[in-house]
């Protein structure tokens, strides 16, 4: 969720494949990398990719959003989704500011408006 909030194609690439591998919903990654609706996509991913959008595209979490995903995860759990997408955040902007590239593109990420 990180890499695609912050279109960062090299992180993206290095990852993508891994949630593939992983068994990932490719509906839930296609929703990420086209910042598609959730609908069809498996309700625990759907959580998670809600909980990111809030936090990088709203920059606020809603209390009832909080709470489902306390819910679903438990307070351990959302605090690990928030370090786990606050690290990949700071990865996108290192990556950024040495200005990496991607040397093989496996996936390119395609421009979504905000």
């Amino acid at each position: 969720i990180a890499a695609r909030e912050f279109d960062e194609p090299y992180e993206w690439n290095s990852h993508e494949g891994g949630a593939r591998r992983a068994n990932v919903d490719q509906k839930s990654i296609d929703a990420i990398k086209f910042n598609r609706p959730l609908d069809g996509v498996p309700e625990k991913d759907a959580l998670v990719i809600r909980f990111g959008r809030a936090i990088f595209q709203d920059r606020k979490v809603p209390s009832e959003l909080y709470a489902k995903v306390v819910e679903a995860f438990g307070q351990q759990g959302m605090f690990e989704l928030t370090a786990i997408m606050g690290d990949y955040a700071m990865a996108a902007i290192m990556l950024r500011a040495v200005d990496q590239h991607v040397p093989t593109v496996t996936s390119e990420l395609p421009a979504i408006k905000r």
